[in-house]
């Protein structure tokens, strides 16, 4: 590693791919999201590219400084405060995996100041009542991609929960629990968050399910669900019921495009998919809903992120001010 650090654009990258280092390998490999490692990887890919970084060697030596101007340089390019972050995590984890093996001595992120959280107003906006049932309407249920479709929108309302959790969700993940339906979720960092669904969410999916075969009576003849502890919940479909493959999962990008279908044709404008978090977070907060339960089902570490998709008015007949008065 030469002394003056080298900052290279991306496309210059000669590194050979990342499957080909052995213990960097595992440490990606131990992450049971697939979005996680896809996000880790590519982290990594960059840095090297930045630094010509050509070998394992090479990886293994960098310092503090390497990190520093990695950040630096995400910052001049305009990424995003959490996305710098997110991708110093990544770095970060990596080296500690390397001192875990015994192969490095230090974290050389260790001691790297991170960026300043931003904790203003998220962009999507929280719909309206009406425009909810307009989208939630929209879905034809006399087909199974159409029940399909309406549980996942009604989980995207009712739980306020990530497209890709959504897409990730498996068999294993939904379960009964003290008479509760429990959804395991799976969030950033590959970390798991178990939540309590409402009952919308509970008869929306249990329409879907039955549709796919996914119950079946026990001894005493009740419905029990079985499906599967790896397919996935909301796999790919057609109109074509011939060409469903329950065995892949549907992608981030299809839940996307399936949003942007149903809102068009409810006629709602300035949408996306992440609205339906922000509707579902200033809905809860509204209805008094604790703040902590809150940013529990959000999946939020810190509260001044779940407050953030908050797009409450401020309520100023609340000010203190009011309660002291002086002449």
């Amino acid at each position: 590693m030469p002394n003056e650090i080298k900052v290279q654009k991306i496309e210059n990258f000669s590194l050979a791919t990342i499957e080909e280092i052995s213990e960097e390998i595992i440490w990606l490999e131990n992450f049971t999201s697939k979005a996680t490692q896809k996000t880790y990887k590519a982290t990594v890919k960059k840095f090297c590219s930045m630094f010509e970084i050509q070998n394992v060697d090479q990886l293994r030596s960098v310092t503090s400084m390497h990190i520093i101007k990695f950040r630096d340089a995400m910052k001049a390019a305009g990424e995003k405060n959490a996305s710098i972050n997110n991708r110093l995590s990544g770095l970060s984890s990596l080296f500690k995996h390397l001192i875990e093996r015994q192969v490095l001595k230090s974290n050389p992120v260790y001691g790297v100041k991170a960026m300043k959280k931003d904790y203003r107003k998220v962009k999507s906006r929280a719909l309206a009542n009406a425009e909810i049932d307009a989208i939630l309407k929209q879905p034809d249920t006399s087909k199974t991609i159409g029940l399909r479709d309406k549980a996942i929108l009604s989980i995207l309302f009712n739980a306020g929960t990530r497209v890709g959790t959504v897409a990730a969700l498996r068999g294993k993940d939904i379960y009964e629990e003290n008479n509760y339906m429990i959804f395991d979720m799976h969030l950033k960092g590959d970390k798991r968050n178990p939540v309590a669904v409402n009952s919308h969410i509970q008869a929306n999916l249990k329409n879907y399910f039955e549709a796919m075969g996914y119950y079946s009576k026990d001894s005493e003849g009740n419905l029990r669900l079985k499906i599967d502890d790896e397919l996935p919940v909301f796999p790919q479909m057609s109109y074509n019921p011939k060409r469903h493959d329950i065995t892949k999962s549907m992608s981030t990008t299809s839940i996307w495009r399936m949003w942007q279908k149903y809102a068009a044709k409810a006629k709602v404008d300035r949408t996306r998919p992440h609205c339906a978090r922000a509707t579902f977070i200033t809905k809860a907060l509204e209805a008094g809903c604790d703040l902590q339960h809150v940013q529990h089902t959000a999946g939020h570490n810190d509260p001044r992120t779940t407050m953030s998709y908050n797009h409450n008015e401020v309520q100023h007949k609340n000010s203190a001010s009011f309660r002291v008065s002086f002449g």
